[in-house]
């Protein structure tokens, strides 16, 4: 072999060398590109505390509207470190799962409150602190992250995946409308006053990405045709029979909703509206015998609930239920389309209401003995909605921010108006679990994690020495 040949290999050899980087860079741009389009993540926890349902994972391959989700919380406080580190797993797999033609329709903000909280409150309200933002062009949903917890027994659960996606679910919705009657002494949602304002509440319905009106059903009647829900907030003074059939044929409207707080001791004129539906309110006043059912100020404390979604949550976090005067609300017999929600104690019982003029009068014997039902929520085909609470105080500025009162309506208001939470998605179990095996199971453990390893090093070993 001659010397031009050994230039000919080496050309070869730069050439072949020159190949195998130029396919090895290709190759790895490849695997990146495809890495970045089509990943695969999966959560070897027992409890899968961070990996998320197939249902989850469907709809958010179907959003299409990108949304930002905010969390507004001190993430250096020791206290919330760990709701900290399980936030910040789900939403990144939340974001992870959004992926669209390689594109994220989910992006992630940390906000500390002690730096930009008056920025966001500027623009969607207060109370903001310690909760998840979801937010999705002009409308937005607020997610207090206490709700995302729940202790049962000695299994706490972590129920954020839900709560995220049926806030996602709401903002892909049309903008539902929510119109309070007036004319009737009614209470105002503008208002600040301690018990005939609902500034509280209505600011929650604007903070949860609602529109919210006044009307009189008399001079504007044609505004419940494009009305989601109508909410009659303790009228003092008796509809008319027109303005009960108006509210009558609201409520047979599909996916119509009417909510209505009755003030005790008040005339109401809803008794046709009722009768539809198969529900009595009478003329009766709640009285509580004892005082671990009563607040030092003599408010009533509802603790009994049934099994429904909308009690789920206070049950959880053992939040009752506090008014003032209240009334029993009564469901006729055979009655399926209605059910009770909130009950008082054995040891309460009503008394029935006489107007006598101007004045009062009560039954001297007890009309009906507790458990007593005070607020009842009907369901019909074509998703329509009533629910009636035997008191009116429980919404206003006085009551709204105590026990579960503002968890009740804002609950109610979602079944309402996007339907009952998504129990297609569980909450995860929190609680730790022992990994327990069998000597079996050890020995086969520590074959594949030592022995095997070691076998591969000697094998490699072996082979090297006899190359040499």
């Amino acid at each position: 072999m001659n010397k031009h040949d050994f230039k000919y290999v080496n050309r070869g050899n730069a050439l072949r060398r020159f190949l195998t980087w130029v396919l090895s860079l290709l190759f790895l741009v490849g695997l990146q590109y495809l890495s970045y389009r089509y990943f695969w993540r999966h959560d070897i926890t027992t409890a899968k505390r961070y990996g998320l349902s197939a249902h989850t994972q469907r709809q958010l391959k179907h959003l299409q509207t990108p949304t930002e989700l905010i969390l507004v919380m001190d993430q250096k406080d020791p206290k919330t470190e760990l709701i900290n580190h399980d936030i910040h797993k789900l939403m990144n797999e939340l974001c992870f799962a959004s992926y669209q033609d390689g594109v994220p329709k989910l992006s992630l903000r940390f906000v500390n409150p002690e730096q930009s909280l008056e920025t966001l409150e500027a623009r969607w309200g207060s109370g903001l602190e310690n909760s998840l933002l979801v937010v999705q062009a002009q409308r937005f949903k607020k997610l207090p992250l206490y709700t995302f917890y729940t202790d049962k027994a000695a299994e706490p659960t972590f129920g954020a995946e839900a709560a995220i996606l049926s806030a996602l679910l709401e903002l892909e919705m049309p903008q539902a409308r929510i119109v309070f009657t007036s004319g009737h002494g009614e209470m105002d949602p503008q208002s600040t006053a301690a018990l005939q304002g609902l500034s509280l509440f209505n600011q929650d319905l604007k903070t949860s990405g609602f529109v919210s009106e006044s009307i009189d059903i008399l001079s504007n009647p044609e505004a419940l045709s494009t009305a989601n829900l109508v909410i009659i907030a303790g009228p003092r003074q008796a509809f008319t029979p027109e303005e009960a059939q108006a509210l009558k044929r609201f409520s047979q409207k599909k996916g119509s909703a009417i909510f209505v707080f009755l003030a005790a001791l008040r005339p109401h004129g809803l008794e046709a509206l009722f009768e539809d539906w198969g529900l009595e309110a009478p003329e009766e006043l709640i009285e509580e015998t004892q005082a671990q059912n009563q607040t030092p100020e003599g408010e009533l404390l509802l603790q009994g609930f049934a099994q429904h979604p909308l009690c789920q949550l206070i049950k959880d976090h053992k939040m009752p239920i506090i008014t003032g005067l209240a009334r029993p609300l009564w469901i006729q017999e055979e009655q399926e389309t209605l059910q009770g929600l909130v009950y008082t104690s054995k040891t309460s019982f009503s008394r029935q209401v006489f107007h006598e003029g101007k004045r009062l009068a009560f039954s001297p014997d007890p009309a009906h003995i507790g458990p007593l039902c005070v607020a009842v929520w009907g369901s019909k085909p074509q998703g329509r909605h009533l629910w009636v609470v035997g008191n009116a105080d429980f919404l206003s500025n006085q009551y709204f921010p105590k026990g579960g009162n503002a968890l009740f309506a804002q609950q109610s208001v979602r079944h309402a108006l996007e339907g009952p939470p998504l129990a297609a998605v569980p909450p995860k179990i929190l609680k730790e679990r022992p990994l327990l095996l069998t000597q079996a199971q050890l020995f086969k453990l520590a074959l594949g994690l030592c022995v095997l390893p070691v076998l591969l090093l000697g094998a490699a070993a072996g082979c090297y020495v006899l190359r040499r």
